[in-house]
C-alpha cells in the first residue's frame, strides 16, 4: 500500500488549510525546555499512557497500553526493549516543538482511538527503517508542494529522496495496522496538524 504522505492528498483530497504564520516550523534548536530534567522525564513518560505515562518501569508500563501490543511487543524482543525504542521516537517529535505546541500534540494524540495510537506506538518502537529505494523526483517535487515538505527537503538535501521514502514505507506499514475507521482517524489528525508538527514526524520516521 502506498502511503498517501502529501498532505494534500492525505484523506480524500482534502486540501491543506494554509499555514498560519504562528505555525512557522521552529528551528530545530528550539529544544531549550529539554535541558531540564523534570520536563524530559515527563515527556518520556507519553508512550505508556496515551503519550503521558511511559517513565513508569516496564513492569508497570504494560497496564496502561493496549493488550494486543503489549503481546505483541513481548512475543517479539521483549516489552522493555520495545517500550524504549517508542519512547525514544516519541521524544524525538516532542523535542522539536515548543511548549504549547507539544501540550496541543499530546491532547490531540490522546484523544486518538486505541487502534490508531497502537498502530503508530508499533511502528516507532521498531526504530529507523533499512535500505530502500529512493522516492521519484516527482514525488520529492510533489512533497515540497506542503510547508513541511518543502522545510525537509530543504533539511534533507541530496538526501530527500531516500529519507521521503522511508517515511512513506513507514507510514504505509502504520496505515496497514489500522482498520478502516483508524485509518480516518489518523487522517483527521494528520491534516489538523500544524506544520511544524508534522515535520517534527517526519524527522522521526526518517531516523533523523
Amino acid at each position: 500500500m502506498t502511503a498517501p504522505i502529501e498532505r494534500p492528498d492525505w484523506g480524500d483530497g482534502r486540501a491543506l488549510v494554509p499555514a498560519e504564520e504562528n505555525n512557522a516550523l521552529a528551528p530545530a534548536e528550539a529544544t531549550d525546555a529539554f535541558a531540564s530534567p523534570e520536563i524530559a522525564r515527563r515527556y518520556r513518560g507519553m508512550v505508556a499512557n496515551r503519550m503521558a505515562r511511559a517513565s513508569l518501569p516496564a513492569s508497570e508500563a504494560s497496564g496502561a497500553l493496549d493488550a494486543g501490543l503489549v503481546a505483541e511487543w513481548d512475543a517479539s524482543g521483549g516489552f522493555a526493549a520495545r517500550l524504549a525504542q517508542a519512547q525514544t521516537g516519541a521524544i524525538a517529535i516532542l523535542e522539536r516543538l515548543a511548549p504549547d505546541d507539544r501540550v496541543a500534540f499530546t491532547g490531540a494524540f490522546d484523544a486518538l482511538p486505541e487502534g490508531t495510537r497502537s498502530a503508530i506506538f508499533s511502528e516507532i518502537s521498531l526504530g529507523s527503517a533499512g535500505s530502500i529505494r529512493a522516492a521519484s523526483e516527482a514525488d520529492v517535487t510533489r512533497f515540497t508542494e506542503t510547508p513541511e515538505g518543502g522545510e525537509m527537503v530543504r533539511e534533507w538535501g541530496h538526501r530527500a529522496a531516500h529519507n521521503l521514502a522511508i517515511v512513506r514505507d513507514r507510514i504505509s506499514r502504520i496505515l496497514g495496522r489500522m482498520k478502516a475507521e483508524d485509518i480516518a482517524a489518523a487522517t483527521q489528525w494528520f491534516d489538523a496538524l500544524p506544520p511544524v508538527s508534522a515535520a517534527a514526524i517526519y524527522r522521526m520516521l526518517a531516523g533523523k
